[in-house]
């Protein structure tokens, strides 16, 4: 999926159309139905996307961990809640860079803390200030 579908939002699209030609062979009654309810069929389903993306050296790289948040007027929301700022390619040609929050807390991370597991320190989420 990383490189089909480069953004999480992306990833939403590429996954309805996936499950409206399903439907669409089947019938079209059913498809119009689905495709109705598909975002809150999707949104229910899903808490986080893990992008990865195949940079030009070749290496793979974790690029965005985004939260989907729900619904609003029909269309899935999501939330980055951590990026790959890539800065460049190194000398040899890799690619070099850092995962930085975004600052969002995910929305679960309460109803994690309720049902007793163990999470990380809000700091975690915080933006690091750069020198500049």
């Amino acid at each position: 999926m990383a490189d089909s579908c480069p953004s999480a939002s992306q990833t939403i699209r590429c996954l309805r159309a996936g499950c409206l030609h399903c439907c669409l062979c089947s019938d079209f009654k059913t498809a119009t139905h689905i495709n109705l309810r598909l975002p809150l069929t999707l949104a229910s389903a899903i808490d986080l996307i893990i992008q990865q993306t195949r940079f030009k050296c070749g290496s793979r790289k974790i690029t965005a961990i985004t939260e989907v948040t729900g619904v609003e007027s029909g269309r899935i929301q999501l939330q980055d809640i951590f990026v790959f700022n890539r800065e460049g390619y190194t000398a040899e040609g890799k690619v070099k860079g850092a995962f930085m929050a975004t600052g969002a807390v995910p929305e679960f991370l309460e109803e994690l803390r309720e049902a007793g597991v163990k999470t990380p320190s809000l700091e975690l989420f915080r933006v690091a200030q750069t020198d500049e």
